[in-house]
C-alpha cells in the first residue's frame, strides 16, 4: 500500500496534477506501474474532455440567457418606442385642435 502511495504522489507531483488526478488514475488501473500510469494520458485526455464539455455547456447555457435577456430587452424598447409614437401623435392632435379653437376665437371676435 506504501510503495502504490508513493508512486501515485511521484506522479501528481511529476506531472503536475491534483491529488485527485492521480488518485483517479491509479484507481482506473489498480495493477498499473508508475511507469505505465505516468505514460497513460487517456485517463488526463478523458478528464480534461469531461472539463472541456463542462465549460462549453456553462458557457452555451449563458449565451441562451444572455439572448433571452436581450430579445426581452429588445421588445420592452419597441413597446416603449410605439408608447411614445402614440403619445407624440395624440400631442399634435391636441395642437392641432386648441390652435383650430385659438384661430376660431380670434375671427369670431
Amino acid at each position: 500500500m506504501y510503495s502504490k502511495e508513493q508512486q501515485m504522489l511521484e506522479l501528481k507531483s511529476r506531472n503536475h496534477l491534483t491529488t485527485g488526478e492521480a488518485r483517479r488514475i491509479f484507481s482506473h488501473a489498480s495493477n498499473e506501474t508508475y511507469a505505465t500510469a505516468a505514460k497513460s494520458n487517456a485517463i488526463r485526455d478523458d478528464f480534461e474532455s469531461t472539463v472541456d464539455q463542462k465549460i462549453e455547456s456553462i458557457v452555451q447555457s449563458l449565451l441562451e440567457k444572455m439572448e433571452k435577456q436581450t430579445l426581452a430587452f429588445q421588445e420592452k424598447m419597441e413597446q416603449s418606442l410605439a408608447f411614445h409614437e402614440k403619445m407624440e401623435q395624440q400631442t399634435l392632435a391636441l395642437m392641432k385642435m386648441f390652435e383650430w379653437r385659438l384661430l376660431f376665437k380670434i375671427s369670431s371676435k
